[in-house]
C-alpha cells in the first residue's frame, strides 16, 4: 500500500456489490473516520505548495521532503495509536502529562487555528469559484463558504457522519 497503516482502514469492494456494500453500515463506520483523517492529513500544502515547489526547485529538495516525511510520521502514527489504546483523545493525553503540556497543546492549536482556516477556507474559494465559473471576488466566495460551513455544525448536521 502507498500510505502506511492504511491496510488497516481500506475496504474493498467488489465492482458488482459496490452499492450493497456502501450501504453497509460497517463500511460506512470504517470509511468515514479514514476519510475524516485522509483530509487532515493531506491539507493545502499538499495540493499547492507542493506542486510549487516542485517546480521551482525540482528534485533538489527531495531529501528535505523526505525527511520532514520521516520526522512527521510518528506523531500521525502513534497519535492514532495512543487514542486507540487508550479509549482517549490527544487532549486528554496532554492533560494526563500536566497543566503546562495541556496549556502549550491549547495555545499551539488556537495560534495556528486561525491562518490554517483562513488558509483552507481561501483556496476551497478558489476551487470552487473557478470550478462553477463564480465571477464574484474570493473573499466573497470565502466567507459565504464559511457561512455555509458554520451553518451545517450550528444546525447539527455534523452528526450524521459521526453516528453509531
Amino acid at each position: 500500500s502507498a500510505c502506511p497503516g492504511a491496510a488497516q482502514s481500506t475496504f474493498y469492494v467488489n465492482q458488482n456489490q459496490a452499492g450493497a456494500n456502501l450501504r453497509n453500515p460497517a463500511i460506512i463506520k470504517t470509511a468515514g473516520p479514514g476519510i475524516l483523517f485522509a483530509s487532515a492529513a493531506v491539507g493545502t500544502s499538499h495540493l499547492i505548495q507542493s506542486t510549487r515547489a516542485g517546480a521551482e526547485f525540482g528534485l533538489v529538495i527531495l531529501a528535505l521532503v523526505v525527511a520532514v516525511l520521516v520526522l512527521r510520521y510518528p506523531f500521525f502514527e502513534y497519535g492514532l495509536r495512543y487514542a486507540s489504546a487508550t479509549g482517549t483523545s490527544l487532549v486528554d493525553g496532554y492533560r494526563r502529562l500536566g497543566r503546562a503540556s495541556f496549556w502549550l497543546f491549547f495555545a499551539t492549536t488556537l495560534a495556528a487555528m486561525f491562518f490554517v482556516t483562513g488558509a483552507v477556507m481561501f483556496v476551497t474559494a478558489g476551487f470552487f469559484a473557478n470550478l462553477f465559473q463564480i465571477g464574484h471576488s474570493q473573499e466573497l466566495v470565502t466567507v459565504v463558504l464559511f457561512a455555509v460551513c458554520v451553518s451545517i455544525l450550528v444546525i447539527g448536521r455534523y452528526r450524521d457522519m459521526i453516528r453509531n
